[in-house]
């Protein structure tokens, strides 16, 4: 839903297979392999008792936010792109847009809780 409306906003056509493959293997194989790592500590989670459960569930909220953040990113730079595979130079420099804007993002986050 999000690449459609990013499409829809920019008014090129923008498909998952292109944001797939603007990813490159290694990002696509990455973002598994955190997939299901936060599964599986979900499962794990419950016999950690509450404490636990609430790390792992923190845990595993920001690795959704920071995939979601980057499919975004991808597909914002895929729109510029005219709606064609990002090469790897375009690629790292939305992987890298979406690196520094999660990050000042977390560093906010951390100010607020020691305010």
């Amino acid at each position: 839903a999000m690449v459609n409306e990013i499409a829809g906003c920019f008014g090129v056509p923008i498909s998952v297979a292109t944001v797939v493959g603007s990813m490159g293997l290694a990002s696509s194989v990455n973002v598994i392999g955190r997939t299901v790592f936060v599964e599986g500590a979900k499962v794990m989670g419950w016999f950690a008792g509450p404490l636990g459960v609430a790390g792992i569930m923190a845990l595993g909220a920001s690795t959704a936010a920071l995939q979601t953040m980057v499919v975004g990113y991808l597909a914002m730079a895929i729109a510029e792109n005219g709606g064609r595979i990002l090469s790897g130079a375009e690629r790292r420099l939305a992987l890298a847009s979406a690196r520094e804007e999660f990050d000042r993002g977390a560093w906010r986050e951390r100010e607020r809780e020691h305010a």
